[in-house]
């Protein structure tokens, strides 16, 4: 059992490690700029997903509020 947690630790930092080295967080900052300027203009931003994805958008538009 301690081999698959193991594992499973060892594929996340993998994939961690490969947007860490990818042009992604370029991406995820300018998007979180763009939500903050509207945020801040008085704008709204909208989360939309179906099946799994709806209960993460769900989630994250509690998390903003």
């Amino acid at each position: 059992m301690q081999k698959i947690i193991q594992e499973r630790f060892e594929e996340h930092l993998a994939v961690a490690n490969a947007v860490m080295q990818s042009d992604i967080l370029v991406q995820i900052e300018c998007i979180a700029s763009a939500i903050k300027t509207a945020l801040a203009n008085g704008k709204k931003v909208l989360f939309c997903g179906n099946g799994g994805s709806a209960a993460d958008s769900q989630h994250l538009a509690a998390e903003f509020v």
